[in-house]
């Protein structure tokens, strides 16, 4: 029939997302052992999601810092300290912008844990109620998502149902990548908050954290992860962790 028109390629690459994520459901869920493969359709699907390598990061950090100490006034000050630390807790729990956006005071409970063989002791930060897009689950954020969380603690004196972050900040995360020079990334893929996650979901691949606990945590399947993250992986990536030998 004359009248019926053919689909584009990119409509077909969102029919197939949108299966994918039932999939991907379907396996946490354990109703099936695996995912298969999908058909390519000749739109490119998994460009390297744009994230921050660990010099970028520091230099973030500390234009961040100094930032905070040229604030004019208190309020500027308060604004620059709370995305000081939406970025940290980000980088540190791998979690959704509004995952973070909608996490709560209540939600977090720091845990004491063995961290090695010599029983010194490490922080990690437990998040429980996070809503993600498929499911409801529990964070576990490192020790900088801990540290964030007491900053956030003393300056606010928050109740238990108050947001850790009742502000987004986009504007003020905006002028500091531009700033830093750090907009965009070395292919121009543009940065913004959603890049905070993908830097978290790389550290965790290159010092050697198993794909499937790096999915777990971050509410996503090990298929995307592989797909989007672990294949942009190098050897260089993996160096110190590579050049050690077991004792």
């Amino acid at each position: 029939d004359e009248r019926l028109k053919s689909c584009s390629m990119t409509t077909v690459k969102y029919d197939l997302t949108a299966l994918s994520l039932i999939l991907q459901f379907a396996e946490r869920k354990e109703y099936i052992h695996g995912i298969p493969k999908f058909p390519q359709t000749g739109v490119n699907t998994s460009n390297p999601r744009p994230s921050f390598t660990r010099e970028e990061w520091t230099r973030l950090l500390d234009a961040s810092n100094k930032r905070i100490e040229n604030a004019r006034g208190s309020r500027q000050r308060y604004e620059r300290e709370q995305l000081h630390d939406f970025m940290v807790f980000s980088v540190h729990t791998g979690m959704r912008v509004n995952e973070v956006l909608s996490t709560k005071y209540k939600d977090c409970k720091i845990e004491i844990k063995k961290t090695d063989k010599n029983g010194n002791n490490g922080r990690l930060l437990m998040i429980s109620n996070v809503v993600g897009k498929n499911d409801v689950r529990e964070v576990v954020g490192l020790i900088g998502a801990v540290r964030a969380f007491e900053r956030l603690k003393i300056r606010n004196e928050p109740k238990p149902d108050d947001l850790l972050f009742p502000q987004h900040h986009k504007d003020g995360l905006n002028n500091l990548l531009r700033e830093t020079g750090l907009k965009t990334d070395t292919l121009g893929n543009v940065r913004n908050a959603r890049s905070f996650r993908s830097t978290y979901i790389m550290f965790r691949l290159r010092w050697g954290t198993r794909i499937k606990d790096v999915a777990t945590n971050c509410g996503n399947s090990s298929v995307i992860i592989d797909n989007y993250y672990a294949k942009y992986i190098t050897p260089k990536d993996m160096k110190e962790r590579l050049s050690e030998y077991p004792e």
